[in-house]
């Protein structure tokens, strides 16, 4: 009889580090494990530490070198110490947040090459360190670590994750997209105040969006939001899913905090900070008032999860269950989003003289006369990229799908424009017209850039921004087309304003 091997080489850490994790997954699951070890042990960690406070406090520090995790929950043992080492080693109870036994390994390989896990549990006076040197187990077939021991008080407790020779660090924006998604992440036990959360320093707090209040007619306000429950069967498992949470109709439009959030056991695990679960069926077109407005948070405790945690195991048909169980129950809510409109006054002298006197302000930076002078020199190699079908196609895979509309023209014939959201960088230009196709005009609209990320805060502002960035690339594809090249500033500016006023919302059809 011929017996396989089938126990991993230990140099299999190493491939963690392609796994298609995000930075703040990844930190999620060193906050899964260290609030697991704390709601585990509530009753010792209360009579050491006292009623008052949150029950676990997590510092992470993260830069370019190095990733370290603290927190004061219970700690380890030998035994819990060697699980968390070892492969696919799940825990006793598998009903928690830890689940897999494979969460600390998979993140803290992503992250870094070179890492160290030092725990003290409670009323142990035992303190065990482990450390993973990945080099070492890649080319010197390393198949044990050493559990270093040292001797601590019994009343010290918690566990410390040092990660050092990076691989996946964090620069720039990353840095505050990983607060804000950590903190939507975990919004209940923040919420609760049984956990403190630090990045970098900073006290993580979630803040609960503001909702629509109507007045009635017979004078009682209404706060748009309202909790239910729906029961999602899965055809394919043939499991039964409860499903609990709540819908609201946000106070103003928003494109990165809108849409349901998915959480599971009380951790977040699609949604939040700019990537709301907003199915078509539910919320419409992007950029609708229906997808702009509606806002809420569903607890599918009883989902299967995918290892990484940060999706679901649905593809047999269980999220389109869960959309068919939730449409009854949003009818009213997309409805009424759909149909809001604000009050708006006459604007004023002084209304204009406060935006100018705020935008002047802005103007009288020095990096605008630097960025200006730069415009001045133009170099040969300068071509004009917009004609540029490769540019096209570069833009295309760094944009969201995109909405597509006809545009009449003379002659019985049409232009189709789309529209897209670019993933830009803070620096590129806010917008970027493509006319690498005769009849087809594509407007990348880059969510990075300043000027955007300030014109979306409401539907309004999002409405004449999509608008304008359409109505300016329009303008200059005819004014090239009645012009040439050589396009005259007249003729840019009069297509412009015929653009702009046809596509007003207050304009006149037909």
């Amino acid at each position: 009889m011929t017996v396989i091997d089938i126990q991993p080489p230990s140099d299999v850490y190493d491939t963690f580090g392609r796994l298609n994790y995000k930075a703040w997954y990844a930190i999620a699951e060193f906050v899964d494990n260290a609030t697991q070890n704390a709601f585990d042990n509530d009753r010792q960690l209360r009579a050491a530490k006292g009623r008052s406070g949150p029950l676990v406090h997590i510092r992470v520090t993260h830069n370019t070198d190095r990733v370290v995790v603290v927190d004061d929950a219970h700690g380890m043992n030998l035994e819990e110490i060697k699980r968390a080492v070892r492969l696919n080693a799940p825990p006793p109870d598998k009903s928690g947040r830890s689940e897999f036994g494979m969460g600390l390994k998979t993140a803290a390989c992503w992250f870094g090459r070179h890492w160290t896990i030092t725990s003290s549990q409670l009323g142990n006076p035992v303190e065990y360190s482990v450390t993973f040197d990945l080099d070492k187990f890649v080319n010197g077939n390393v198949t044990n670590v050493e559990v270093v021991e040292r001797r601590v008080d019994p009343a010290d407790h918690g566990t410390t994750l040092v990660i050092t020779n990076l691989r996946n660090p964090l620069r720039g924006r990353g840095v505050e997209v990983l607060k804000k998604s950590l903190t939507s992440m975990y919004r209940q036990d923040l919420r609760s105040g049984r956990v403190a959360i630090d990045l970098n320093n900073t006290r993580l707090q979630y803040t609960d969006p503001e909702l629509h209040l109507e007045t009635l007619p017979d004078g009682r306000e209404q706060t748009w939001r309202k909790e239910f429950s729906v029961e999602v069967v899965d055809q394919h498992r043939g499991d039964t899913h409860h499903v609990r949470g709540w819908i609201g109709i946000r106070k103003v439009m928003s494109r990165k905090e809108t849409g349901f959030a998915l959480l599971r056991r009380g951790r977040l695990i699609i949604g939040g900070y700019d990537s709301g679960w907003r199915p078509d069926a539910l919320f419409g077109q992007a950029g609708g008032f229906r997808w702009g407005r509606l806002v809420g948070e569903l607890h599918c405790d009883s989902f299967p999860v995918n290892f990484s945690k940060d999706g679901f195991a649905w593809e047999g048909g269980l999220e389109d269950a869960l959309i068919d169980a939730l449409e009854p129950e949003l009818r009213e809510y997309g409805h009424k989003a759909q149909n809001i409109r604000k009050d708006q006054k006459e604007p004023t002298t002084a209304d204009l003289v406060k935006v100018l006197h705020e935008t002047q302000e802005r103007l009288t930076e020095s990096t605008l006369v630097r960025d200006l002078a730069k415009l001045e020199t133009v170099t040969a190699d300068s071509a004009d990229r917009v004609a540029d079908a490769e540019a096209r196609e570069q833009l295309v895979e760094q944009s969201d799908v995109p909405v597509e509309l006809k545009v009449p023209i003379p002659g019985g014939r049409f232009l189709v424009a789309r529209l897209a959201w670019q993933n830009g960088r803070r620096d590129d230009a806010w917008m970027f017209p493509s006319f690498a196709q005769e009849d087809e005009v594509d407007v990348f609209l880059n969510k990075a850039h300043p000027f955007v990320e300030a014109a979306v805060a409401d539907e309004t502002s999002l409405r004449l921004l999509c608008h304008f960035a359409l109505s300016t690339a329009l303008a200059e594809k005819r004014a090239r087309y009645v012009s040439g090249e050589n396009v005259r500033p007249d003729d840019l500016r009069t297509h412009l304003d015929t653009f702009l006023r046809h596509s007003a919302p207050n304009h006149p059809v037909g």
